[in-house]
């Protein structure tokens, strides 16, 4: 109830489905159905992007074949979440640094970026031209994103932190998030 009176007062359209069928990706395409912007951008909710997100990434697009455009997922609440670690001398970093830092930034060479669920624009073609959200899988990122480079798209991870994030405070949230 809180999130539809935001949503009213700010000028927003909220939506909510009565089921849970294919879970996140039902809940995107169910978004899709109710959109037809040429560009859709995802965040989780507890993801705040920096109002220069559009700017930084929507240019990108001038390539017809660019389906998404994923930016890293950071964390603002480091200091106590049980994922970040810092010794002494050394770089802070989190159970998602090799992947961000190293893995994302690679597979641009090779056109094999993926979409991860948040902090990202995709082109609204590209996914048609998918049947929007893959929802065989729990990992309907992960799996869109295969099946958008199997039909000849092309992404771009930006390596530049356009957005941050709520990280589990304990191992409990931890697990939680997790067997999702």
């Amino acid at each position: 109830k809180h999130i539809e009176e935001l949503a009213e007062r700010i000028g927003a359209v909220y939506l909510a489905r009565h089921d849970n069928t294919h879970a996140k990706a039902g809940n995107m395409n169910f978004g899709l159905t109710h959109s037809d912007a040429e560009f859709l951008i995802f965040f989780d909710c507890d993801h705040v992007p920096q109002a220069s997100f559009i700017q930084r990434t929507l240019g990108y697009f001038q390539d017809d074949r660019l389906a998404f455009v994923q930016t890293p997922q950071t964390f603002y609440n480091f200091r106590s979440s049980i994922q970040f670690r810092q010794l002494p001398g050394r770089k802070l970093w989190h159970e998602q640094t090799m992947f961000y830092d190293v893995i994302q930034p690679a597979k641009n060479r090779f056109n094999a970026a993926f979409f991860c669920g948040s902090g990202a624009i995709l082109r609204r073609s590209a996914l048609d031209s998918v049947g929007g959200f893959a929802t065989e899988t729990a990992t309907e990122d992960i799996h869109t994103s295969l099946q958008l480079h199997a039909a000849g798209w092309r992404s771009l991870f930006l390596s530049e932190v356009l957005a941050y994030g709520t990280a589990p405070e304990d191992f409990k949230e931890y697990h939680d998030q997790r067997v999702r």
